[in-house]
């Protein structure tokens, strides 16, 4: 499973004064068209798919928010999911995902499904609206929500060493 090679759509204009091009990538063209301002932060495209350039799939984004919605580039020791992959000669899979410069182990699995949906949860935790899931069209839970959301902010924080007062 190879995803699509990143392939923008661009505008070409020529200058009549001089002969250097100009390009421009269609997503930032449509922008302005759309909202009458020039974005001054990265434009994201919502579906990953970077020749959709439809108004409603176009948002601006910080380069984490960008990254963070990106499709998983390679398949790597069995695993098609984002955010799991298996050590060689295991057989379990391992959850992890990264934020803020942080990554968090998630745990440890027989079934690659169950990896991935914990990383979905993890996703919406973290990355919100941004985070590109394994499985977009799941429902979970706001309780499912708020014991990821509880088992991140205890997994994540600072490891604190015995002070004394």
């Amino acid at each position: 499973m190879n995803p699509k090679p990143r392939r923008y759509y661009y505008f070409a204009l020529y200058r009549p004064v001089t002969p250097h091009q100009v390009n421009l990538r269609v997503h930032h063209v449509v922008w302005f068209l759309t909202h009458g301002y020039q974005s001054m932060q990265l434009i994201d495209h919502i579906n990953g798919d970077p020749l959709d350039n439809r108004p409603v799939n176009l948002r601006q984004a910080t380069r984490n928010q960008n990254i963070r919605n990106q499709v998983k580039h390679c398949v790597t020791e069995g695993s098609p999911y984002k955010g799991i992959h298996r050590r060689t000669g295991a057989t379990r899979f391992v959850s992890s995902i990264s934020a803020d410069n942080l990554t968090t182990r998630l745990g440890s699995f027989t079934d690659p499904i169950v990896a991935a949906r914990t990383y979905d949860l993890a996703s919406i935790c973290l990355h919100g609206e941004y985070g590109r899931r394994n499985f977009p069209d799941s429902d979970y839970s706001p309780e499912q929500i708020a014991t990821m959301r509880d088992y991140l902010q205890a997994k994540r924080q600072p490891a604190t060493s015995g002070t004394i007062h």
